[in-house]
């Protein structure tokens, strides 16, 4: 019932749930747990949106044959600074930290590196993978183009741009990582789902319906999924204010898809409909500069941001760097629990029961 407090599960519940489910079709421990913790994570995070709920969605394609859970990835082309991964139709997840990892060791050898991705499922939450690279204390630039269309261009009518995310995670000091991650969309796909799965509105300027007006009501979006009916679209980021989101759309288009040869737009029904095409790009910071006046720079940078003026409206006590709001989540949700959709969940127990998965596991408390 709308308004009534949603399911709560600690983190590691939900992990040991998802990764009995994704064993029991197939895949492997190692990668069944790097998939659930990705999706956990981006829960303890704040973003559902890219969470727990894309368990029952990857069960169904890996049933479908969209997903091999056993497929591993494989570089077919480098260089001492480039790489190309064939993920082979694996998790995304599997794919995407395959291709950091490579960059990684790449810019370890060589100061900076470029890798892309092809034949490469849904990855999730960009972050899990330049955080890869924060742990080598060095700076990780992930961009994810999308040839399912959801977004209409700055100007246009139809559903034409995937969300087409970025990332960027820069090491800090003794401060959390700067870390951004945003779809060049007005929000991610997800998070109109789960307003529809709630019954909840959502802000004027995130969507449209089908007629092109502004809608609050989620119901107006989709007919890709069973929990929304209509047909409208999402907007570029500031696209009520200009052509800025579009044009970062439409350049993670080229770098993400015509460059490593995933497909883009050009290639829509001739390419697989889940397809993500990668380019990672990762650079040794102590190449540039010594690593440890580097944190401190950043570290000054951060405190400096933090003691800007802010309005007297501003919800937070003070300017935030990106990234920090995800970390106090994470600090909060590890403490309190993560609450689930009623819908979500009721999807995830009928998966476990379809499996044979009963028990503790499965219970809503």
């Amino acid at each position: 019932m709308k308004g009534m407090p949603l399911p709560r599960f600690s983190a590691a519940k939900l992990k040991r749930l998802g990764v009995d489910i994704f064993e029991r079709l197939d895949a492997s421990r190692e990668y069944a747990e790097l998939v659930v913790d990705i999706l956990v994570d981006a829960n303890l995070a704040g973003h559902d949106s890219h969470g727990i709920l894309y368990l029952t969605r990857y069960a169904e394609r890996i049933k479908k044959g969209i997903i091999d859970p056993k497929s591993k990835p494989e570089v077919t082309n480098e260089s001492p600074t480039t790489a190309l991964v064939d993920g082979h139709w694996a998790f995304g997840q599997v794919t995407a930290k395959k291709a950091m990892e490579v960059a990684i060791e790449k810019a370890r050898r060589n100061s900076v590196s470029t890798v892309g991705a092809f034949h490469c499922n849904h990855i999730g939450r960009l972050a899990a993978y330049t955080l890869m690279a924060v742990e080598n204390d060095m700076i990780g630039i992930l961009m994810v183009n999308s040839v399912n269309p959801a977004v209409q261009p700055y100007g246009g009518v139809s559903r034409f741009l995937g969300t087409n995310p970025i990332s960027v995670a820069i090491p800090a000091g003794e401060k959390k990582p700067f870390v951004l991650d945003f779809a060049t969309s007005s929000v991610a796909e997800g998070k109109i789902w789960l307003a529809a799965m709630n019954d909840e509105k959502v802000p004027l300027g995130w969507i449209v319906n089908n007629e092109g007006c502004d809608t609050d009501n989620p119901h107006d979006f989709s007919i890709s999924t069973p929990t929304v009916e209509g047909d409208g679209r999402l907007l570029a980021f500031g696209a009520r204010d200009g052509h800025k989101g579009y044009c970062l759309s439409i350049l993670i288009e080229i770098l993400g898809g015509i460059l490593t040869g995933a497909g883009s737009i050009l290639d829509r029904g001739a390419v697989h409909p889940n397809e993500n095409g990668i380019l990672a790009i990762v650079l040794d910071v102590k190449r540039f500069t010594p690593i440890e006046a580097f944190k401190k720079r950043m570290d000054s940078l951060f405190t400096t941001v933090h003691e800007a003026p802010i309005e007297p409206r501003f919800k937070y006590e003070q300017v935030q760097v990106p990234g920090e709001i995800e970390w106090r989540n994470r600090e909060t949700r590890l403490r309190e629990g993560i609450n689930i959709p009623d819908q979500v969940w009721e999807q995830i127990v009928s998966l476990a029961i379809e499996l044979g998965i009963k028990g503790s596991l499965i219970d809503s408390h």
